[in-house]
C-alpha cells in the first residue's frame, strides 16, 4: 500500500495505516486524484478513518455523504459511516449512522447520505468512515458534509373534526432539519432571519355542501397573515375537497407561522389525516 501517512484533514480511528488502510491514486476517483482502500486483513477492531473536528452550532443541519464499493456484500462484510457530535471542548456528545450494511451490487459505487441536526450543546462534529473487520476490500471517497437548507413538513396522522376559523394541527413529522417545528402547538418558529417559502394542503373528507367554500391562509401569532388558498366545492355534494396554499416572504427570527382554516358549512367539519400519508400538511424551507 501507498502512503506514509493519512489524507490531510483525516486521522486513524481504529487500525493501522499502511497495513489496514491506505490512499489509493487513481484516476478512476470519483474526487480528487485518489481514494481511500480498506484492505481484507483482519484486526480486532473495525478499521476506520475520522475527518477532523469541524465547527458548528446546535440546531444546524448538515448533508452528510460518501461514496462507498465493496468486493464483497456477504453476510458481515458490511461497510459504515456515521457522523460524531462534539461540545466545545470536542468531548463526545452522540453519534447518528449515515449508513452501516451491505453494499447492493460489488465493486460499484453507491453513494450514502443523510440528513442530521446538531444536537443540543454541539459546537463540532466529524465524520467517521470504514469497513468491518472481515476479510474483504472496500473503498470510500467524495467524503462531504454540507450545510443543508432548514425545512420541515408535518401532517396529519388521522381525522380531526374542526370547527371553521380554527388551526389546522398537522401532529406528526415527516422531517424536520433545524428542529423548527413543534408538534404539540403545530407552530413553525423561525430559526434565523431570511427567506422562507411555506406551503400547505387540507383534505376535507366528503362534507361541504354544493358551492361551500374551502380556505387556508398561514397567519403569525400576532394575527399577521401571510397568505390565502381556496376552493370551492363542486356542484355535487359529498366529494373529497383538497385547498393549498402558499407565501415566499421575508421573517425575523423568532416569528411564528400557523396555519388555519375556514369554511362555508354550518358545522365543523373533517381534516383528513392518515398514518402515513400527508393528505393533509403543512411544510416550510429556507430560501436564502
Amino acid at each position: 500500500m501507498g502512503t506514509n501517512y493519512p489524507p490531510d484533514g483525516y486521522e486513524v480511528g481504529s487500525g493501522t495505516w499502511g497495513t489496514d488502510m491506505d490512499f489509493i491514486a487513481a484516476n478512476d476517483a470519483l474526487s480528487g486524484d485518489g481514494y481511500v482502500q480498506f484492505a481484507p486483513t483482519t484486526p480486532a477492531a473495525d478499521p476506520f478513518l475520522l475527518t477532523e473536528w469541524i465547527p458548528t452550532l446546535e440546531g444546524s443541519p448538515l448533508l452528510v455523504e460518501g461514496v462507498a464499493a465493496s468486493d464483497s456484500n456477504a453476510a458481515g462484510d458490511t461497510v459504515f459511516i456515521y457522523v460524531e457530535w462534539g461540545d466545545g471542548d470536542t468531548t463526545s456528545l452522540s453519534t447518528n449512522s449515515v449508513f452501516n450494511g451491505l453494499v447492493t451490487t460489488v465493486d460499484t459505487w453507491e453513494r450514502k447520505s443523510a440528513v442530521f441536526t446538531a444536537p443540543a450543546s454541539a459546537r463540532y462534529f466529524r465524520v467517521g468512515f470504514g469497513k468491518n473487520n472481515t476479510a474483504f476490500t472496500a473503498w470510500w471517497d467524495s467524503i462531504n458534509i454540507t450545510d443543508f437548507p432548514k425545512s420541515f413538513m408535518a401532517y396529519r396522522s388521522s381525522d380531526e373534526t374542526r370547527g371553521s376559523g380554527l388551526q389546522v394541527r398537522p401532529d406528526t413529522e415527516a422531517y424536520d432539519h433545524g428542529s423548527w417545528y413543534d408538534t404539540s402547538t403545530y407552530t413553525a418558529t423561525i430559526p434565523e432571519s431570511g427567506i422562507y417559502q411555506f406551503s400547505a394542503s387540507v383534505m376535507n373528507y366528503a362534507d361541504l355542501d354544493t358551492n361551500e367554500h374551502l380556505l387556508l391562509h398561514l397567519q403569525s401569532a400576532t394575527g399577521v397573515l401571510y397568505g390565502y388558498g381556496t376552493k370551492t366545492h363542486a356542484a355535487t355534494d359529498n366529494e373529497t375537497v383538497s385547498a393549498q396554499v402558499s407565501y415566499t416572504g421575508a421573517f425575523n427570527a423568532g416569528d411564528t407561522v400557523r396555519l388555519y382554516w375556514e369554511h362555508g358549512h354550518a358545522t365543523a367539519l373533517t381534516t383528513h389525516g392518515h398514518a402515513t400519508v400527508p393528505y393533509t400538511y403543512f411544510a416550510g424551507f429556507r430560501v436564502q
